[in-house]
């Protein structure tokens, strides 16, 4: 653990030793010291705040900081806004580049943000919401796939969300996140008409050959 401390202090931020120890802080993060949890977050918050980072590495931030929070960390009262925010600005550059390989971190860490935690407003989740649907509206098939998934288990968690005010949202946006809180919501079947139907038939109906015409 103390090699893993070591590194997130002297590495620079596009060091390939960072990824890695942070994967590992992630893990072992329940066996971190409560002393030592709060000078940790404030690494990663400086540290997320670089712009050398990479979005690789940015979302590794998230998700550590995260999974701190998880265990005996959540007794802390730590202001979580930069990470929020953060994040947020940094799905606008992934959208842009659609990378594949960074999909599985950027779902991991907004995992983490949306539906781990609960504390959370509305006004900040209906905002993920809307950039979980730009993503999706701006990137290929199979990365669009993965966040609608995402899209929809937030809108089944949360839904408040089908009544949030989405007028400030773009409208292609909007109409996606409508049809997943449609989709989420549940259904219910009519029942059949059991109505007996009449055995005499209708006198307003002629036979073609009352009628005088002809149907050839």
């Amino acid at each position: 653990m103390l090699i893993y401390f070591r590194v997130l202090k002297k590495a620079l931020p596009t060091s390939p030793l960072l990824p890695p120890t942070l994967e590992g802080l992630a893990r072992y993060a329940h066996r971190i010291n409560v002393d030592f949890l709060g000078d940790l977050l404030r690494v990663l918050q400086n540290l997320l705040a670089t712009e050398q980072l990479p979005d690789s590495g940015a979302f590794h931030c998230v998700s550590t900081a995260f999974s701190i929070l998880q265990g005996e960390g959540s007794a802390l009262n730590v202001d979580l806004k930069d990470f929020y925010t953060l994040l947020y600005s940094r799905l606008v550059n992934f959208a842009a580049r659609s990378d594949p390989s960074l999909v599985p971190l950027a779902l991991h860490a907004l995992q983490r943000i949306l539906l781990d935690r609960k504390q959370l407003s509305s006004a900040r989740v209906a905002a993920y919401a809307m950039r979980l649907a730009e993503v999706a509206l701006h990137c290929a098939a199979p990365i669009s796939a993965a966040f609608l998934q995402l899209l929809g288990s937030l809108v089944a968690v949360r839904p408040r969300l089908r009544s949030y005010p989405l007028a400030r949202m773009t409208s292609a946006a909007a109409r996606t996140i409508r049809r997943f809180a449609s989709f989420s919501k549940p259904t219910t079947r009519r029942r059949a008409c059991t109505r007996p139907r009449s055995k005499t038939r209708s006198t307003a109906t002629l036979s073609p050959a009352r009628s005088g015409r002809s149907h050839c």
